[in-house]
């Protein structure tokens, strides 16, 4: 819900003083907070375990620490991946009547880092 209210002081046109600038400051930080404010219907609507889920989903260090266990079960998961095959292609030309050329594949196999890189990423 977006609100938007303006206040304009009628008379002639002068500065205003800081004592009615602050007074028209404070009057509309009244008015936004009582029509923002829940009203006390609303409140009652909350029970305890409600307030208290709320309250645990929304508690920075909570959702830094399920943050930090996402981060680690990634890790996990990117270690128990296999390497990506590349391709590999060269050319070159030596000199004007003579050409070679080299296509090759390549897929590291990491037979004996698999498990150790696993470990370690469950630590």
């Amino acid at each position: 819900m977006r609100m938007a209210i303006s206040l304009v002081w009628g008379g002639p046109s002068r500065p205003a003083s800081r004592t009615r600038r602050v007074r028209a400051t404070s009057a509309l930080c009244v008015l936004t907070m009582a029509l923002l404010r829940p009203s006390f219907a609303d409140a009652q609507e909350h029970t305890v375990e409600k307030l208290v889920a709320i309250a645990i989903e929304r508690a920075p260090e909570l959702r830094a620490a399920r943050a930090a266990i996402a981060v680690a079960g990634a890790q996990v998961t990117q270690a128990g991946l296999r390497p990506n095959p590349m391709v590999i292609a060269d050319q070159a030309w030596p000199t004007d009547d003579m050409t070679s050329t080299m296509v090759g594949v390549e897929w590291p196999l990491n037979l004996f880092r698999r498990p150790a890189r696993i470990e370690a990423a469950r630590r």
